[in-house]
């Protein structure tokens, strides 16, 4: 599952194995009863214990778009 922010100062793209939350009640991370609760919450739900993350910043120049 991939999904899209939008920030005032940041763009964010998160990546989430859908063969994990497929199925379940987290599937969509802006959906459902865990909603917005963020991925470690969201995935304690469906059991499954996140130990780390990466992060990958890709700082660029602002531009008018």
């Amino acid at each position: 599952m991939r999904t899209s922010y939008e920030w005032p100062v940041q763009l964010s793209t998160s990546w989430e194995p859908y063969d994990l939350t497929a199925g379940t009640l987290v599937v969509l991370p802006e959906g459902g009863p865990h909603a917005g609760t963020g991925v470690v919450n969201r995935m304690a739900a469906i059991r499954i214990t996140v130990s780390h993350a990466v992060e990958q910043p890709e700082p660029r120049q602002a531009t008018a778009e």
